[in-house]
């Protein structure tokens, strides 16, 4: 186990498969302590097991980020377990596809915000006093290349996307002066649980990738860690591109 985020204690989203459960398997192996959220039990409760029984520090509280009280519930076990949060990283989220004149505003809007993007507010909202009274913290919002590039067919996942990047900026500028930092990533094709390796969705995404490969969940996880580590005590309201480059051309419509 190395030490890079020795004795911090973390909070995060969305983490009992894909991006999620790297970053909780990446900062127990570097140290953190770490409670992390799902809506899945048995996902999440097989997360804590195998990190657990390779030596992590790691707890799951079954949860859903659109409802504030499991938000509380959250923050509440690391503080009671702990006593202080030292790290926030928001990575839950997902998309649906539809042509913008046929959205269901509930389905394809309503819920994609809720989770995308208010589900962040409202978890650096509540947790940002725990950290103001330390005089210190670090948030880290996953975002995606939506946030930048256009989306056919995706338009509120690229709207709250676009969002999670100026909540990050706003709060990294409004609280520097506290000692807490706010970045960004933005991942581009990564294999996941929703883009597994092989799939046509994966085969038709890498078209416009140059190398013509994904980016792999690890991969997201390290930059996080350096994110929330004190390595990078400048690195406040940054936005991180990892999408091999993906962004330098179109984004396909699917």
């Amino acid at each position: 186990m190395a030490d890079r985020l020795l004795d911090k204690v973390a909070i995060v989203t969305g983490a009992t498969s894909g991006i999620g459960k790297a970053v909780v398997e990446a900062f127990a192996k570097e140290g953190a302590k770490v409670v992390f959220i799902g809506r899945r039990q048995d996902k999440g409760l097989a997360v804590e097991s195998e990190n657990r029984n390779q030596g992590g520090e790691v707890t799951f509280v079954q949860g859903d980020v659109t409802k504030e009280e499991d938000i509380e519930k959250m923050i509440s076990t690391a503080l009671e377990k702990y006593g202080k949060i030292d790290v926030l990283v928001n990575n839950a989220g997902r998309s649906t596809v539809a042509s913008f004149h046929e959205y269901d505003m509930k389905k394809d809007y309503d819920d994609i915000m809720d989770l995308n993007i208010k589900s962040y507010v409202q978890c650096c909202r509540l947790v940002l006093p725990h950290m103001l009274k330390n005089k210190k913290g670090n948030i880290v919002n996953i975002a995606s290349i939506g946030a930048i590039t256009a989306m056919p067919k995706q338009v509120s996942y690229a709207v709250s996307k676009g969002g999670v990047v100026q909540l990050s900026r706003t709060i990294a500028y409004e609280y520097a002066k506290d000692g807490i930092r706010c970045n960004t990533i933005c991942p581009g094709l990564t294999q996941t649980e929703l883009v597994e390796s092989g799939s046509p969705v994966e085969k038709i995404l890498q078209s416009i990738v140059p190398s013509k490969t994904s980016g792999t969940a690890q991969g997201i996880a390290m930059a996080a860690v350096f994110m929330a580590s004190d390595e990078s005590p400048y690195m406040s309201g940054a936005n991180l591109t990892i999408d091999g480059a993906c962004t330098c051309g179109p984004c396909p419509e699917l």
